[in-house]
């Protein structure tokens, strides 16, 4: 892993290195400001990662008394899905690059991050999002207080979540990522896409059987199940269990489809209002995914 640690330190050392070049030796006119920026030329990675680097990103800014600013537009508007409750949203106008007052920063490194320097504009590009939704490092703030005191959902999802006509903490949320296991899913590093329709098969059946395994412990209690994988989802349409509608299954990064993004953000809405969560995991799977546990400290 320390390994990783450094490939990254020095990749994102010299993407960075590139806006470094903007400066000029001026005073910028906004100090004591954060800017968390999602570029929009790149792919970035999926929902759940992205929110906690800008959840760990405002732990920071926020114990060293700076305004947070996040820009976040590309495949989607995260306004859309997610109100602000404080005046987070910017343009990348607002970005000031001083050879005196910017600093550029990059959350890969953040195992030694501390308090920011006072009367700076401190700018982050690079984020991995791998710091777990938990207690935050440096100010012991907790991941959900961050959360609700940036966002509330959007008028579009409590709309959404309403026709569902679900009432909240009276249902189990099961979740299960394969990425690319069982059908092409998304362009990732993990390429475990299972050859054998015999061994796809007998993953699906061991999910079904853990599945059953807790309906029968928890009996008159509803069960969802959610997935990255309709193919699995299409699957346990014979089980005692519920799912939502599930035509738009697809990884938010590579997908500009609004019912795609709408899809994505319910699914972690309903399980963050889930009695309880779990998360299936298998050795096929390979990721261990974070969208469920970010999910669950939501609600």
């Amino acid at each position: 892993m320390k390994w990783l640690f450094i490939k990254c330190d020095i990749k994102n050392f010299l993407k960075n290195s590139l806006y470094r070049l903007r400066y000029k030796p001026i005073r910028a006119k906004k100090r004591n400001v954060y800017y968390c920026v999602f570029e929009t030329w790149k792919k970035h990675a999926g929902l759940a990662d992205r929110l906690k680097t800008v959840i760990l990103q405002y732990n920071i800014a926020k114990a060293s008394g700076y305004e947070f600013k996040l820009f976040w537009e590309t495949p989607f508007k995260l306004s859309e899905y997610l109100s602000p409750k404080q005046n987070w949203e910017c343009s990348l106008d607002e970005l000031e690059y001083s050879l005196i007052d910017t600093k550029i920063i990059s959350e890969v490194g953040w195992r030694k991050r501390g308090i920011l320097k006072p009367n700076k504009q401190y700018h982050c590009y690079r984020y991995a999002g791998w710091y777990p939704p938990e207690k935050l490092p440096i100010t012991g703030y907790k991941w959900t207080d961050l959360f609700n005191e940036l966002f509330e959902p959007s008028e579009k999802l409590i709309s959404a979540y309403k026709r569902l006509n679900i009432k909240k903490h009276s249902y189990i949320a099961v979740h299960i990522r394969f990425v690319n296991a069982l059908e092409k899913f998304e362009n990732t590093y993990f390429d475990n896409h299972i050859e054998s329709e015999e061994k796809r098969n007998a993953l699906i059946n061991r999910c079904k059987k853990g599945i059953l395994e807790l309906v029968n412990e928890n009996p008159g209690k509803d069960i969802y199940v959610f997935s990255d994988s309709k193919v699995f989802l299409d699957s346990i349409d014979g089980l005692p269990v519920k799912v939502l509608e599930h035509s738009d299954v697809c990884h938010v990064s590579e997908n500009s489809n609004p019912d795609t993004h709408l899809k994505t953000f319910l699914d972690m809405y309903v399980i963050s209002m889930a009695s309880s969560v779990y998360r299936f995991q298998a050795p096929e799977i390979l990721s261990t995914s974070g969208f469920s546990m970010v999910a669950s400290r939501i609600g």
